[in-house]
């Protein structure tokens, strides 16, 4: 079982995960793919 730091991280921060994005950015060790993650805003009004 691998971890990412950085998914890690913002999973504690509260952000929370929607897609997994092909082709993302042109990295080899995450094979193109990024992580599309939301944040949703405690200081915006509804």
């Amino acid at each position: 079982k691998k971890k990412d730091p950085v998914i890690t991280f913002l999973l504690r921060c509260g952000r929370t995960p929607l897609c997994v994005a092909a082709n993302y950015l042109e990295d080899e060790e995450s094979l193109n793919y990024g992580a599309l993650m939301e944040w949703k805003n405690p200081f915006m009004d509804k």
